[in-house]
């Protein structure tokens, strides 16, 4: 977890006030960290690690400098703001059909991590996870990939596929 002096509800609140944000809701939470509904009508994510928040902040400034708003016909949260003292990211709220949380994405092939048996056990999870939307789910990730993004963390909470 993190070895950060404040907790993350703390530097979630401090990241709000020096935006003159206010909290409205918990959107979200993981083992990466909690996403909170802001004032602004934004999300503001605050990962639990400097790994995980440097990883996730390089997919949001590689999509950005690309200008990537969908993938597909998948929303994909647009960057507002970041602090690399509180790992706290801005952006966007998405609608389905969406992709989000990049925490598990990387900027390089992954790949080579795993052995054949878990490639196909892992397909076969999201098969069954996405059923008649696992094709489109796939396009999806391959234009990602096409853009240098390899996503790792595909589940239905983060790659929504209903409009």
């Amino acid at each position: 977890m993190s070895h950060l002096p404040f907790s993350i509800d703390d530097r979630t609140q401090l990241y709000a006030e020096r935006r003159s944000l206010a909290i409205e809701s918990q959107l979200g939470f993981g083992q990466d960290g909690f996403v909170y509904g802001t004032s602004n009508k934004t999300a503001i994510k605050c990962l639990h690690s400097l790994e995980l928040y440097r990883r996730e902040l390089a997919v949001y400034l590689h999509l950005q400098e690309r200008n990537v708003k969908k993938i597909h016909d998948f929303h994909v949260p647009q960057l507002i703001d970041y602090d690399d003292m509180l790992l706290v990211i801005e952006m966007t709220v998405v609608t389905p059909p969406y992709v989000l949380d990049f925490a598990g994405a990387f900027l390089r092939p992954c790949l080579d991590h795993f052995s054949q048996e878990d490639l196909d056990e892992w397909r076969k999870e999201k098969e069954e996870q996405f059923e008649d939307d696992w094709p489109r789910v796939k396009l999806m990730m391959a234009a990602f990939e096409g853009l240098g993004v390899y996503l790792s963390d595909i589940h239905p909470r983060n790659v929504a596929c209903y409009h």
